[in-house]
């Protein structure tokens, strides 16, 4: 396949400049996956290769995935960006009354006044990911103690939470 020699000399390349020690890459077209590999190991230490089966941390990444699957809802008809998320989510809530304001747009921008995760709860989050059907509903019922930083749509702060 001509994706596998020119491919892979591009991705050991990359992976050589910028001491990537492993990676997957996939290729679909139309809903067919034509090229799927892995390429050096998931660990230094244990030096497990990579496999098509290996699972990967894609932290802030996943974020632009989200906010197109949000839009692909939008043109669809079935969000609306500046309805309340709790018209949505009946069980998000916050130990501060302002958290009714917030919107799915100010969710997607930065700018809903929710506070980002504290460094141990994000290193807990990515070291012990939670993948059951419960996990987001648990995650959002988890913020039911948390106050706001700013006024909803009042000024910019990154948030894992707002956006994760």
């Amino acid at each position: 396949m001509l994706y596998d020699k020119d491919l892979g000399v591009v991705l050991q390349e990359i992976m050589t400049r910028w001491d990537i020690p492993g990676l997957a890459v996939g290729i679909v077209e139309g809903e067919e996956i034509i090229y799927a590999k892995g390429f050096g190991v998931q660990s230094l230490e244990t030096q497990a290769p990579v496999t098509l089966d290996s699972v990967f941390c894609v932290q802030s990444v996943s974020k632009c995935l989200v906010a197109t699957a949000v839009m692909q809802m939008v043109e669809r008809g079935k969000l609306d960006l500046d309805t309340p998320l709790v018209q949505y989510l009946p069980y998000f809530q916050m130990d501060d009354e302002r958290y009714r304001e917030i919107t799915i747009r100010q969710a997607l921008s930065h700018t809903s006044g929710m506070p980002d995760l504290e460094e141990a709860e994000y290193v807990a989050l990515v070291t012990h990911p939670e993948f059951d059907n419960g996990a987001a509903e648990r995650f959002v019922r988890g913020l039911s103690d948390r106050k706001l930083i700013a006024n909803p749509g009042e000024r910019f702060s990154y948030s894992n939470i707002a956006y994760n």
